[in-house]
């Protein structure tokens, strides 16, 4: 692997407004940008023959390779995070190697950690790593392209479809219009209701999930569906995504029973919203462990939270109940799965 890319790449990053500097070790750089309230900072650590570049690089054995460990690598981001403030900087780790395989001991579980493999040319990025910083997921590829001689093989793969998220929204639809339309008494058949659940009739546990009361309601869940779910089935896969959707709908409709036989107030409801807060509460967990690229803060999480949460309360109709058993569901069920 030519080393120059890394001095190539740096250059690139200057032009997109980050600074780029070195650090005690040789082979590894790091470029800072501010964003957004943010600091941005992305260290390139150089695994080719020679760091650095030309007459002046500095070969492995001659810089040691004991330096190269996580806990070296775990220190230097600590350090550069220190040193730019703190609470508001992403460290991204950009390593630059001939074999992916060889750098996952150094990666380990770090969810800011990508390779770029020059010679193929391509940069992968597995599924325990964050799937975007800043928007340089794209900057790389086009970087590569550039770079690249010939487009032999693709740079990289397409983002996988959410097929459990695209079949949901579909059949909720499909539904809606039947039972607006054509079979008005499914809501009927399949609405919450306590004293009907309470005889036995568990399965509008599930059923009043796939029922909505208008055209208002349906569309606002299905794009909220859409736009969290997708996100979250990329990360989760679309078997856990399942899990924590089903379950949280579930927990969501029976927390609102619970709620009626405690209040003694009795009322009906249909809708999707208990698993799409779930899906809300796995959401908030990706954003805590910084995963997704959700470039997030902790402060506008809270108060997206605090929004949908109080909306609930004071929008007339609304199951808040479901909501909030829902949004807790999804996120305890999210800190199991997505680990």
């Amino acid at each position: 692997m030519d080393s120059n890319i890394v001095k190539r790449f740096g250059e690139y990053l200057k032009k997109s407004g980050y600074s780029v500097s070195g650090t005690v070790y040789p082979f590894i750089s790091e470029c800072i940008k501010e964003e957004n309230g943010e600091t941005a900072v992305i260290q390139l650590v150089d695994l080719s023959d020679t760091y650095g570049a030309g007459s002046e690089g500095i070969s492995r054995e001659s810089a040691g390779t004991e330096w190269i460990d996580p806990e070296m690598l775990k220190k230097q981001t600590e350090n550069v995070t220190d040193v730019c403030g703190g609470d508001n900087v992403r460290v991204l780790t950009l390593f630059f190697a001939d074999d992916y395989r060889t750098v996952i001991p150094l990666m380990r579980d770090d969810p800011m950690c990508w390779v770029i493999e020059p010679d193929k040319p391509r940069l992968v990025i597995d599924e325990l790593r964050i799937k975007d910083f800043h928007g340089m997921r794209d900057s790389i590829v086009n970087f590569l392209i550039y770079m690249s001689e010939s487009n032999r093989e693709p740079v990289i793969k397409k983002e996988k479809p959410s097929p459990v998220v695209y079949g949901l929204v579909a059949v909720n639809i499909v539904i809606f219009i039947l039972s607006a339309y054509v079979f008005p008494e499914t809501v009927n058949a399949g609405m919450m209701d306590y004293d009907l659940v309470k005889d036995g009739q568990l399965y509008r546990l599930i059923a009043a999930m796939f029922l909505h009361g208008g055209v208002d309601h349906i569309l606002g869940n299905m794009l909220s569906l859409f736009v969290m779910g997708t996100l979250v089935e990329r990360e989760a896969g679309s078997v856990k995504f399942t899990v924590i959707y089903m379950l949280s709908g579930i927990m969501g409709n029976l927390t609102s029973f619970l709620y009626e036989m405690i209040s003694g107030v009795r009322y009906t409801s249909v809708g999707a919203s208990g698993a799409i807060y779930g899906i809300m509460g796995a959401v908030v967990l990706l954003a805590l462990k910084r995963r997704s690229g959700l470039n997030v803060t902790g402060r506008r999480l809270f108060i997206a939270v605090a929004y949908c949460i109080y909306s609930s309360f004071a929008m007339p109709g609304i199951d808040y109940a479901a909501h909030i058993g829902g949004l807790v569901s999804g996120f305890l069920m999210s800190t199991l799965l997505l680990r």
